[in-house]
């Protein structure tokens, strides 16, 4: 573990001490020899041993912080501290505690209740995300705050950020996936942050190693003490950062993304200021949701009011064809499509800027071959379909309805090629580093910018469009049956 506070492994009933770590003689002068193999009880304070016990017999005081008095021969040490309920243990995470912070509380409670009213008034992610890092900043004292998202690949931006002056800015860089691996991002759902004080610190071993109850190494997943990858060490010393924090920025337990803070010298942050940090990533997740949640509302009335009219002119009017080419260009505008190209009965008809009909013939072959007989959406088709690569100047995104599938007919709206620069922090390709023996790995060693040109993409297709597709293929085909029943 990290040694800046204590872990001890208590046998359940007779809270025997069965495992400790070594740092405990940072904070009582003893070894763990002293410790194993005594009742946990011996070394309360008699005001506290009945609540203490009280915690620890009902283990419902996982994550929550409480205080406890530690008396080592005379001596009372004041910790901060968290009890992990196991099937056969329970595993109890000690931090020393300075007794004047409770002074400090109110000073904490009234400035977070300041940067919530200002997330709160934030009115849209970007406004909030530079609030929350200035004022965080502010509040905990770290040199450089970042607010870090996560996109669909697990690659990071840094979207807020504030710093002091002699550090570099990583203001809008993306980072790769493994820069913050699949088993990292998932222990931010069992710890509320992750804190290391000090990259240069020495680890303290659990003794005995093996832990006696279970004839096994003791599982630290959920220990906010527990030690740090020396590739993670290696890639924040690359950094020029002695200590960093994180907090799970944690939305519809979708991991999101993180508050992120560096710091030049060695800092242990206090209970106090750590909670504000775990209630604050709640306050921002929660705006962020009703930000996005309002923006849906509104790309969803938008929609709506542009289809109302074209829907319910399909659901009540006869002669497809004709409907079809009179409201061609609201259709359009509804998707903003450059491009719309009718696929019917063996005929083309294209609208505004479209593939040519070989090539459209091309997607009719691969939309059959793959089955595709609901509405789909792609942003960037060229890299599934590597046919499209020759006409990504039109069809670098693309919208298709369905009308049958089986006789290869569709409506096919197009969105062209945007070129887009990426700054990442470093070359992405180089974010893990082998050396010759082929297991040994260490992290890049720059940051400076690397830029990557992204090809064969398009402005996005939204969920409410794909919804709103969904509709109009509703009254589209209300419209062909009918056209057929009639004339039949």
């Amino acid at each position: 573990i990290q040694p800046h506070g204590v872990i001890l492994v208590l046998t359940k009933g007779d809270y025997q001490i069965a495992q400790i770590s070594e740092s405990i003689l940072n904070f009582t002068g003893k070894n763990c020899e002293f410790f194993l193999g005594k009742d946990f009880r011996h070394f309360l304070s008699k005001q506290e041993t009945e609540e203490v016990l009280a915690r620890l017999s009902t283990g419902q005081e996982n994550k929550t912080y409480f205080e406890i008095t530690l008396v080592i021969e005379e001596r009372e040490v004041l910790f901060s501290a968290i009890i992990h309920p196991k099937p056969m243990f329970l595993l109890l995470e000690l931090e020393p505690v300075d007794k004047d912070t409770f002074s400090s509380f109110n000073r904490i409670y009234q400035q977070v209740k300041t940067v919530m009213s200002q997330i709160s008034d934030s009115k849209n992610v970007l406004d909030l995300s530079n609030v929350a890092a200035r004022e965080i900043k502010n509040i905990s004292g770290f040199d450089k705050v970042m607010i870090y998202r996560f996109d669909k690949d697990w690659n990071g931006e840094v979207i807020g950020e504030a710093k002091e002056e002699d550090m570099d800015s990583y203001l809008f860089l993306r980072f790769p996936a493994s820069d913050i691996p699949r088993q990292a991002r998932e222990l931010y759902f069992k710890n509320p942050y992750r804190l290391i004080p000090d990259i240069h610190y020495q680890p303290s071993r659990l003794i005995p190693v093996i832990n006696p109850v279970i004839n096994a190494f003791t599982d630290l997943s959920e220990s906010n003490l527990r030690g740090v990858t020396n590739v993670h060490l290696e890639y924040l010393g690359n950094m020029i950062i002695i200590a960093s924090m994180s907090v799970p920025i944690i939305i519809e337990n979708k991991l999101w993304g993180l508050i992120s803070c560096h710091h030049k010298i060695p800092n242990v942050l206090s209970h106090e200021l750590r909670s504000a940090m775990e209630l604050l990533a709640v306050s921002i997740g929660t705006k962020i949701s009703s930000i996005s949640y309002n923006e849906q509302l509104q790309l969803k009335d938008k929609l709506s009011n542009g289809i109302n009219s074209i829907v319910e002119k399909f659901y009540t009017g006869k002669g497809f064809d004709t409907l079809f080419d009179e409201q061609v260009d609201e259709i359009k505008t509804v998707f903003e499509l450059s491009g719309l190209s009718l696929v019917m009965n063996g005929n083309i008809k294209a609208y505004g800027k479209c593939p040519s009909v070989s090539q459209i013939k091309d997607i009719v072959i691969w939309l059959q071959l793959h089955k595709i007989d609901e509405v789909y959406t792609s942003e960037n088709f060229p890299a599934i379909f590597a046919i499209a690569q020759e006409f990504k100047d039109t069809c670098s995104g693309i919208l298709v309805i369905p009308l049958s599938s089986r006789k290869g007919d569709y409506i096919l709206g197009y969105k062209p090629e945007i070129v887009e620069t990426i700054k990442w922090g470093g070359n992405p390709n180089e974010a893990i580093n082998f050396e010759l023996d082929g297991k040994t790995y260490h992290p890049r060693n720059s940051f400076s910018i690397w830029k990557e040109t992204v090809r064969f993409t398009s402005q996005p297709f939204y969920q409410a469009q794909k919804e709103t597709a969904e509709r109009l293929r509703t009254a589209l085909m209300e419209c062909i049956i009918r056209d057929k029943y009639e004339v039949s």
